[in-house]
Formats: C-alpha cells, sequence, structure tokens
C-alpha cells in the first residue's frame, strides 16, 4: 500500500481550472473580499509576509482534488503522499485556491464545512513550500501560513488540496 492510500481519502470529484495570466494575492486574498457567499475577515500576518507582494503570472490550466486525511500527519508526510500521485500534487497556485474557492460548494471539496483546510504554496521569501491554511466561522473567512518546518501535526478528518 502506498503513503498516499494509508494517509489520504479523495473528498468530492476533481475539477479543472481556468488558466489566468495574472493573480495579484493581495488583491484576492485581503479583508474584506467576498468569496461566494462568504467574506474574508481575517488573513494572518505570516501569509501576508510570505506572499502579500506576490504575483503568478501565467497560471496554467490545471485539475486539483480536495483529500482528507484519514491519520494524523506531519507536513513532510503530507507533501510526500501527495507527490505520489501522477502529476506532483503538493504545490498549488493561489489562483486556483481563490478560483476554488470561489466555486464554493459547487466544487464539491466542502471548503467551507467548519473543518480547518490546507495546501502547500511555494514561498520566493522563504524558498520552500509554505502550508497555507484557511478556514470559515459563519459566514468568515481566515487565512494564515505557516512554515513547514514548524513540525505541526494534521489531525485525521481535515482536508488538504492539491492536484489530481
Amino acid at each position: 500500500m502506498t503513503k498516499s492510500e494509508i494517509l489520504l481519502k479523495p473528498h468530492g470529484k476533481p475539477i479543472t481550472l481556468q488558466p489566468i495570466q495574472k493573480f495579484v494575492v493581495t488583491d484576492n486574498f485581503r479583508i474584506g473580499t467576498t468569496v461566494g457567499t462568504y467574506t474574508i475577515v481575517w488573513v494572518g500576518p505570516h501569509f501576508l509576509k510570505c506572499f502579500g507582494h506576490h504575483t503568478e503570472r501565467s497560471v496554467p490550466k490545471r485539475r486539483v482534488q480536495g483529500w482528507l486525511l484519514k491519520n494524523d500527519a506531519d507536513d513532510f508526510s503530507v507533501i510526500e503522499a501527495l507527490d505520489e500521485e501522477e502529476t506532483g500534487n503538493a504545490k498549488i497556485n493561489l489562483a486556483h485556491l481563490f478560483q476554488t474557492m470561489e466555486l464554493g460548494e459547487k466544487a464539491g471539496f466542502g471548503f467551507f464545512d467548519g473543518r480547518s483546510n490546507f495546501c502547500y504554496k511555494h514561498s520566493i521569501m522563504y524558498d520552500q513550500l509554505v502550508a497555507v491554511r484557511w478556514w470559515a466561522s459563519g459566514k468568515a473567512i481566515h487565512i494564515a501560513a505557516s512554515s513547514i518546518l514548524s513540525s505541526y501535526r494534521w489531525h485525521r478528518g481535515l482536508q488538504v488540496f492539491g492536484g489530481a
């Protein structure tokens, strides 16, 4: 049995997201931005430090998938399990994350069902993957980021977002 089979369970069906020519992170991930029927009310300082001046250009079309953790795991185990999949699933563009959040429940991933969600994005500032985390309280979205070197342990039942 592979690490991905032990650790990850698909949540929803894969969806295909459209290419984006230019995605300015702070134009979208900022307090007051409406995302579907939700509103971003908090953006953590570490997220802003990592991505506050970041613009993604020529973001390609991509298939994405939500995965539920079957067991508790650290970042390195989750990244390894995601990368076992054929497309190198661990890294995600924030443009794709935002597109999926805009789709809301139509995406089928349950991004705003009260669970904490996370994905991995490369930070130019740290030259490493950073865990980007988001959750909803009512109609309020909170966004945070943390270094994968922090040894954070993700709990069973949380959702990680990656390529499909």
